[in-house]
């Protein structure tokens, strides 16, 4: 009998079988976090060997090797926008982490770091998707003022802590934004209602349950597609949970569990319950998801699905 080898499968097989394992930061998680890395090395460290393996899965596994980078490193130095390294990975990239829990206003003067780190991200051309965590409350001026002279239209989900909401304008396009952390009365929201004209998707919102709070978020983004509440939802605040109905265009609503026996906390069947109501009720023609989050504290993620449902 012949022999057959990986690379006698088709390419779209082989497409296939190296896109089957996710990764482990979902934009849509309502418990916005960092990217579990450790988790990520793994697969990255298949992805690299199967590059150097041969020209066939090379040209197979290197756009999946580069479409995620991380450029969390304070001393960050990238390759030179049209040097040859650039001019090969450069288009594969995708997504960008940068954790910033290091970066010191002290460490960034008389340096040229963050216009390097702006030139990198102009220079991506395929760039979907930036998170920046962790930043000190020390370079929140200076990445305002850099962001303020760069435009990035081609990043549609951008996840940042609230207080790095003055650099919204220079994502004209996005349709997707994430807050590892909110706080009402917001002044992100406010900001993304007066720059971000194409907002679809609000993830991660920690809200105030007052009777109005989520009529008058549906009145600010009358057009919102996606929403995910990080909030869990106490007994008193059952109603406020049907009030999400108030966003008439929904198709996917995520909503947080907090898991273990506390009653203290809506029941899952009572979250499920309630958002299959809302999302029976929005007038959206798309195919309608319900994501239920639960905690995950082993996990840098911050979050596992529980329960997924098409209404």
């Amino acid at each position: 009998m012949p022999s057959f080898a990986l690379t006698d499968l088709p390419t779209e097989l082989l497409l296939e079988i190296i896109s089957y394992k996710p990764y482990s930061f979902d934009f849509l998680s309502p418990v916005v976090n960092q990217e579990a890395l450790e988790q990520r090395r793994p697969r990255r460290d298949t992805l690299r060997a199967l590059s150097q393996s041969c020209s066939v899965l090379r040209s197979v596994s290197l756009p999946f090797l580069w479409e995620r980078v991380d450029i969390s490193n304070s001393i960050f130095r990238p390759s030179i926008p049209k040097g040859e390294v650039a001019i090969c990975i450069f288009p594969y990239i995708k997504y960008v982490h940068l954790s910033m829990g290091s970066w010191r206003k002290e460490s960034l003067q008389g340096t040229e770091t963050l216009p390097l780190l702006l030139e990198f991200l102009c220079a991506l051309p395929s760039l979907a998707g930036l998170q920046i965590n962790h930043p000190s409350e020390s370079i929140i001026d200076s990445l305002s003022s850099a962001f303020a002279e760069v435009s990035l239209p081609t990043v549609f989900a951008l996840s940042i802590p609230e207080e790095l909401y003055t650099i919204l304008p220079a994502f004209p396009n996005l349709r997707t934004l994430a807050f590892p952390s909110f706080s009402e009365p917001s002044e992100a929201l406010a900001a993304a209602k007066t720059h971000l004209f194409h907002l679809d998707a609000l993830v991660g919102l920690r809200v105030y349950y007052g009777n109005e709070t989520f009529t008058t978020l549906a009145s600010d983004f009358p057009r919102l597609r996606v929403l995910s509440v990080a909030s869990p939802f106490l007994p008193e605040y059952e109603p406020c949970l049907r009030r999400l109905s108030a966003f008439t265009h929904l198709s996917e609503l995520g909503l947080f569990h907090a898991e273990g026996n506390r009653s203290d906390f809506l029941s899952l069947e009572k979250l499920v319950a309630g958002g299959r109501e809302v999302l029976r009720a929005s007038q959206s023609t798309d195919a309608k998801m319900l994501w239920v989050w639960g905690n995950d504290y082993e996990h840098e993620s911050g979050a596992r699905l529980v329960y997924f449902e098409r209404c």
